[in-house]
């Protein structure tokens, strides 16, 4: 091969690494500019998301608030009346009733409804 071979073939060779590196360049560029934008999407997604929480916990924080009011209206209000001890008598003549029906009760007869367990030797 002479001289006048190897310039061309050097040129065609230099001539196509710069377009193989342009073309990969470009495609690199677009697939860089989908993915910041697929980001930024899902960013603008992540940041909604949360406004929705947000202002969904603060419902739910002010339905609680008012079901807890409703429950108060509803439930009625205890009385703090105070409530009269029972005397001294009372407390005597309730006891002498209760000794009165013991001594009164007939007394308590078994009915065996069951057997009795019975052991068995072995043998």
């Amino acid at each position: 091969m002479n001289n006048g071979l190897w310039l061309p073939m050097l040129g065609g060779l230099v001539l196509g690494s710069m377009l193989g590196g342009g073309g990969t360049y470009r495609w690199l560029t677009i697939r860089l500019k989908r993915e910041a934008q697929h980001r930024q999407q899902m960013e603008q997604a992540r940041q909604f998301s949360a406004q929705q929480l947000t202002q969904a916990r603060r419902q739910v924080e002010q339905l609680q608030r008012d079901n807890q009011e409703l429950r108060q209206a509803a439930r009625p209000q205890p009385s703090l009346a105070p409530v009269p001890l029972p005397t001294w008598d009372a407390v005597q003549e309730a006891r002498q009733q209760a000794e009165a029906l013991l001594e009164d009760a007939a007394p308590f007869d078994r009915v065996m409804e069951f057997k009795d367990t019975e052991v068995m030797t072995r043998g």
